[in-house]
């Protein structure tokens, strides 16, 4: 959750990604703005179940493509020397 405020100043939500890192995009428009966020350790997120990927032919285009994009248009992520977006990167 932001405030319409923090909204109105990142200009609404980046959708340079879709799926994986969409998260981390929204941190880093805060931390743009000199806002840095807040971690609420008695919020709970209860996920059902995922349907992302069931059927899907091509889950890296949601997974490392996704972080692939992420560091190119904000330059660093934790995730950019895993194993598998190395191999990725290297197909």
């Amino acid at each position: 959750m932001i405030s319409r405020e923090l909204w109105g100043k990142i200009e609404g939500l980046d959708d340079c990604v879709s799926f994986w890192c969409a998260d981390d995009v929204v941190i880093r428009q805060a931390e743009i703005q000199g806002i840095e966020p807040m971690i609420v350790p008695d919020s709970l997120v209860t996920h059902e179940v995922s349907q992302t990927f069931k059927g899907n032919p091509h889950p890296d285009e949601l997974t490392w493509k996704q972080l692939h994009i992420y560091i190119q248009k904000y330059g660093h992520h934790e995730l950019e020397s895993h194993p598998k977006y190395l191999e990725w990167r290297a197909r």
